[in-house]
């Protein structure tokens, strides 16, 4: 019954969007270049894709069950931070592959909120690796009309947490 409701509400809500012209599939599209972007950064340890991705006044949260919690503040920073951690990465010859899995998106006052998982799987010079964790990105949409990451924090995770969670977007 509960999968029928939020069928009946997303057909609802697409039936609506499109009487009132709005084309939520192009805005969902926009809303997923950054996470595109972020794996692409990731995946090939370039910082290119992520020039951009950021407001100037984001942040970015780290929790580790192996480290102190690590906070960057700056879309400049957060970009030297990640081409810091690339090179380390390369220097090491890791290789890994970025997923999300976002499970809840809301918005408002063209500010988004999703809630999911991310997933980092890899080999690095002790073995393979398999990092989850929950993340919670707010992207704000810019004057010039494209999503911006503003917040980005996460936290480990579980991988039976990760494959019960049902996705609404997988990047």
């Amino acid at each position: 019954m509960y999968k029928f409701l939020i069928a009946l509400c997303c057909a609802t809500a697409l039936t609506t969007s499109a009487a009132f012209g709005l084309d939520l599939t192009a805005e969902w599209e926009a809303l997923g270049r950054t996470y595109i972007l972020s794996c692409q950064s990731n995946n090939t340890l370039d910082i290119a894709p992520l020039r951009g991705l950021y407001t100037d006044d984001a942040v970015e949260v780290f929790f580790s069950p192996r480290a102190a919690p690590r906070v960057t503040v700056g879309a400049a920073a957060i970009e030297e931070n990640a081409e810091r951690n690339f090179r380390r990465m390369r220097q090491g010859n890791v290789k890994s592959v970025l997923r999300y899995k976002i499970v809840d998106r809301q918005e408002q006052n063209g500010t988004v909120v999703d809630r999911g998982f991310y997933r980092i799987q890899g080999m690095g010079p002790h073995g393979e690796m398999d990092e989850i964790g929950r993340v919670v990105i707010v992207q704000r949409k810019g004057a010039d009309g494209r999503w911006r990451q503003q917040f980005h924090g996460n936290v480990p995770a579980t991988r039976e947490e990760f494959e019960a969670a049902e996705a609404i977007a997988l990047y």
